[in-house]
């Protein structure tokens, strides 16, 4: 796994220490709209290699949340991060990604899924392996439920 800063340089630092005085490792990446391309890989041959022939194009990203990401022989991405009408920048449209030229619907992808939290729009379930939760904000209020 390879992962890049958007932006800079990314620094190893320390979280604050908790109440017995014990802090864990973090990775620390600059500036305002802070972000990240991180890359899965099989197997470590000629890691520098590919590394090297990553292309990010972050120079519009501060300005208009505008990055792309070409990985040669493999793929081709662009993202304009919650394309604004009139200048709203507010999170709640998805963001307008390519892969390869094709436009993908990201409205019909959750959040954030993995094997104990899912988050989806309005909706966020956490689980522990053995029971689960699920909180609803699409109403007025938060709803909390155990899910079976």
């Amino acid at each position: 796994m390879a992962v890049r800063a958007l932006e800079g340089e990314i620094t190893l630092g320390t979280t604050i220490p908790d109440k017995k005085g014990r802090s864990k490792p973090l990775l620390k990446m600059p500036g305002h709209n802070s972000g990240f391309l991180l890359w899965v890989l099989e197997d470590d041959s000629d890691l520098e290699a590919k590394l090297a022939a990553v292309k990010l194009d972050a120079s519009a990203w501060q300005k208009d949340s505008i990055l792309s990401v070409v990985i040669p022989d493999v793929v081709k991405m662009g993202v304009s991060f919650n394309p604004a009408p009139k200048g709203d920048n507010h999170g709640n449209r998805a963001a307008h990604a390519t892969i390869n030229g094709e436009l993908i619907d990201l409205k019909s992808w959750p959040i954030f899924s993995g094997p104990f939290v899912t988050q989806e729009p309005g909706l966020l379930r956490i689980s522990d392996g053995n029971e689960s939760y699920q909180i609803d904000f699409r109403g007025e209020l938060p709803v909390y439920k155990k899910l079976p």
